[in-house]
């Protein structure tokens, strides 16, 4: 998770100049780096919990599709970076600057505990 956590912020990120030096530049991300690449330190935690059954068939119209994966960075108040991944529909959650998810839960608590996938960017 730590390493998508990562990639994830290149992709979101590709379009801004300089980001690859902002980004392999950033302190507050050295120690997420050093645990998904070497793996020091404690466990990274996140958080796991189902959105939606895995072999749900959604509708759009007349189309019927599998919502195989999804994902993007929720921005708490607190400023904390959390990245978000639905594989299957099951939700991870992971705070991109620290090992603990006490931000993320005081978010889902006030936002009645709704994915941040499915949330409006404003939220």
């Amino acid at each position: 998770m730590a390493k998508v956590g990562l990639e994830v912020l290149a992709f979101k990120t590709l379009s801004v100049p300089g980001w690859n030096n902002e980004l392999v530049d950033q302190p507050a991300l050295e120690e997420l780096r050093r645990f998904a690449r070497y793996n020091e330190g404690p466990d990274w935690p996140f958080t796991v919990r189902s959105l939606h059954p895995v072999n749900a068939i959604f509708s759009d119209g007349n189309q019927s599709f599998e919502l195989l994966h999804e994902f993007d960075i929720l921005l708490t108040r607190s400023s904390e970076a959390c990245l978000a991944v639905s594989i299957f529909g099951i939700e991870m959650v992971l705070n991109l600057g620290c090992r603990e998810n006490d931000g993320f839960r005081r978010w889902l608590e006030e936002n009645n505990w709704v994915s941040p996938l499915y949330v409006p960017r404003d939220a």
